[in-house]
């Protein structure tokens, strides 16, 4: 196996957690998730690391996989969040990731094809050690992918962001921006919300990305969420790729491509 993919964050009591996958040549084959916990030793030395711990067990991985009939790649990218209870002591860890719902065809070149993505999530209150049954973030219908998790500490409000197509039930292939919540104390994920009231078309990718690269909308989103702890002073920003103006490259009309900041007010 080959660890990939790491993902580090620190835990309000500043311990350290990473996350990362497991990833098995050749073809596609079931990937871990693994979970870690280290201690600090005060820089330069290196901290302590616990032996890693397995999260997940994925036998639906997405590794170099194609949406559906989105010309984008997508990958297993497991990203997590730490949250303080209320307790003072109780740090819960919130794992968010994208897998394929049914089984990726191989195509037996580079990328790989998944007709249905998710976005899921688990946790766990224990350090790390026992995890709950992985779920979906939403059962919505199309494509959700590219998800992402930050935790605002000052009220506890976890907050997960996501592309969805579920609003283009014809071709499903344009993509919005969802954000869902799960709401302090609890580990259930509410209702999601639409950010983006128009869309993006990842068909319509510029000439310049064409040359580079087969994926004009990037291959994630960025997310961050900080307030006061007062109601309606906190605050979540997502950043994502977006084409929904006319643009020209060289000459050329196209969708204009350009990195996008939204703000949500809760």
């Amino acid at each position: 196996m080959q660890p990939d993919f790491s993902f580090v964050q620190v835990r309000p009591d500043g311990g350290i957690t990473v996350t990362y996958r497991n990833t098995t040549f050749p073809g596609i084959n079931p990937e871990d998730i693994k979970f870690v916990n280290c201690t600090p030793n005060g820089a330069p030395a290196a901290p302590a690391c616990s032996a890693p711990v397995l999260v997940a067990h994925e036998k639906t991985p997405i590794f170099a996989s194609i949406i559906g009939v989105i010309p984008m790649l997508d990958v297993l990218y497991p990203i997590h969040t730490n949250r303080l209870e209320s307790d003072g002591q109780t740090v819960t860890t919130f794992i968010v990731y994208d897998r394929c719902e049914v089984p990726v065809i191989d195509f037996g070149v580079a990328v790989d094809f998944c007709p249905k993505t998710d976005v899921v999530i688990t946790s766990s209150s224990d350090g790390g050690n026992t995890w709950t049954p992985v779920t979906k973030v939403t059962n919505s219908k199309g494509q959700q992918f590219f998800g992402t998790i930050a935790n605002d500490s000052s009220t506890g409000t976890v907050n997960l962001a996501y592309y969805s197509t579920e609003n283009d039930p014809t071709l499903q292939e344009h993509a919005q921006v969802f954000l869902a919540q799960i709401a302090p104390e609890t580990t259930t994920v509410g209702k999601p919300q639409l950010l983006t009231s128009g869309h993006a078309d990842p068909q319509a990718i510029s000439p310049v990305f064409v040359l580079l690269e087969p994926t004009g909308l990037g291959d994630r989103l960025g997310l961050a969420a900080a307030g006061t702890g007062t109601s309606g002073q906190s605050h979540a920003y997502v950043t994502f790729t977006w084409n929904s103006v006319p643009g020209i490259y060289a000459g050329v009309p196209s969708a204009d491509t350009n990195n996008h900041l939204l703000l949500f007010q809760y």
